[in-house]
């Protein structure tokens, strides 16, 4: 341009020109990368958390498992996994909605790092399910002290701004490499220690153990032997009866499974019914087991019903439900005598479902029971929201009515809350004397146990009926057990 040459100076400013232009055009990209960047880091932050409570959520957790895994096995070291449920969540939903619930889950989230240190990660899985990784080499003790903390923390009330809330957590552990050398196989033993904690113990914590490898194995084994039973054939039932003081007579059996396998015999039902379930063949069992039941009571007298126990998964689709209508109206008993027992436990899976379920089957005919009152959830609130008939108390309430005052006070309350309700009554594991006529002096009237009847096969259910037909009628209490 400095020689003032008309080529050269077009040249020049040219060149001037683009050099501004492109200047303009890397600060504009430039500007743009560096919001884009931060878009990224964004998007990959809210892609690893949990928007509701800021806890990492499933997807870091399981990245973070693997990273502390590799560590782990480079380093020769140990660290802990965890998995958190929180009991009776499903009922705060279903009750006070979900607005309510979202406020239980941060809190929830905001006491579990209020207990927890820099060596832990916490992370919120979905649902009402939390997981947790420990590092470094912890012993057990303090990982039992670790669950306990956190178990006291989530049995403190929940004081919301509308409403207070009652619930409590189970929590499984299962330590690397005890429990597994793969991050799939460690989570899978922490939930199988938290689901053996929620059947057992809720509200605790448990370490997965040896013993619950055996469990595994065991169950592994009931699983193939279901799979290749001959059920119709190797299933069958026992009856325990029911009985009304005040009328002094039989009124009902339950219906109580049983299994005798080929290969294993005998198999207690608290161990293939829980099996059933997981693996889902219960629908399967509990149709052959409802038709042999409503066989037996066709050829009962017409004054004495049929209890008989419903699985969760009886309750959880409406297909099941219709097989199960069809197969009372094929079985010549009328619905009226037929009693179906479904568990507080079974309903709280999902209760607007179990609940329309339960309502198809009372327009039958049929009377529903909620069985084991008092040992699940007990709330009022779901209780009146039920089509219920009958509620039966749980035997962990009369194993001290002799000698605790507390428990005859609880069943006490039990018993006038069914009166007030307009619910019959049933009170399971009476085995003394002295324990009905408590009972009776505290207004029960239907009674279930060892001291009225053992559960018998069903040949014997005519002989122990025409027995307890000569029991004479001002006899208080009477023990009909043979």
């Amino acid at each position: 341009m400095s020689l003032g040459r008309p080529t050269f100076f077009a040249m020049g400013v040219n060149l001037a020109l683009v050099s501004v232009a492109m200047v303009y055009i890397l600060i504009t990209h430039s500007r743009d990368f560096a919001n884009m960047i931060r878009l990224a880091e964004e998007n990959s932050r809210l892609a690893n958390l949990d928007v509701l409570t800021n806890l990492p959520n499933r997807r870091q957790f399981f990245d973070k498992l693997h990273e502390w895994l590799r560590n782990a096995a480079r380093n020769d070291k140990r660290f802990v996994v965890g998995g958190v449920d929180l009991d009776g969540f499903k009922s705060v939903n279903d009750v006070f909605g979900h607005v309510t619930g979202d406020q239980v889950l941060i809190e929830t989230g905001r006491r579990l790092k209020d207990i927890s240190n820099e060596g832990v990660l916490l992370a919120r899985l979905g649902g009402d399910e939390f997981g947790i990784i420990l590092e470094g080499d912890v012993s057990e003790a303090q990982i039992n002290d670790y669950g306990e903390r956190i178990c006291t923390a989530l049995r403190s009330p929940f004081l919301l701004s509308n409403v207070t809330v009652q619930i409590a957590g189970s929590i499984g552990f299962a330590t690397y490499p005890e429990a597994g050398t793969t991050p799939e196989l460690l989570f899978e033993r922490a939930d199988y220690a938290l689901n053996h904690v929620k059947q057992h113990a809720r509200g605790r914590s448990v370490i997965f153990s040896r013993e619950h490898e055996i469990e595994i194995r065991q169950f592994a084994s009931i699983e193939r032997c279901l799979r290749n039973a001959d059920l119709d054939r190797e299933l069958s039932l026992n009856f325990q009866p029911i009985y009304d003081v005040v009328r002094q007579e039989v009124v009902a059996f339950e219906a109580l499974a049983r299994w005798d396998s080929r290969e294993l015999g005998r198999v207690p039902p608290d161990e293939f019914i829980p099996v059933a379930e997981r693996a889902d063949l219960i629908n399967n069992l509990t149709h052959i087991l409802l038709r042999k039941a409503l066989a037996c009571a066709r050829t009962w007298p017409e004054g004495v019903r049929i209890s008989f126990n419903l699985s969760v998964r009886d309750i959880g689709s409406a297909e099941a439900i219709l097989k199960i209508i069809t197969i009372i109206e094929n079985s010549g008993v009328a619905p009226e005598r037929i009693d179906l027992e479904v568990t507080e436990t079974a309903l709280m899976r999902d209760f607007n479902k179990g609940s329309e379920c339960l309502k198809a089957l009372k327009a039958l005919g049929v009377h529903i029971a909620l069985d084991d009152f008092g040992t699940g959830y007990s709330s009022l609130s779901y209780v009146h929201r039920l089509p219920l008939d009958k509620i039966k108390i749980d035997r962990s309430f009369i194993k001290e009515i002799e000698t605790q005052e507390n428990c005859r006070d609880i069943v006490k309350s039990m018993i006038d809350l069914c009166r007030n309700l307009k619910l019959a009554c049933v009170i399971e594991g009476m085995e003394t004397k002295e324990q009905a006529e408590i009972l009776r002096g505290l207004g029960g009237r239907m009674m279930q146990g060892y001291y009225f009847g053992k559960p018998m096969p069903a040949d014997a259910v005519p002989g122990f009926l025409a027995a307890t037909d000569q029991v004479p009628a001002n006899c208080a209490i009477v023990s009909v057990a043979g």
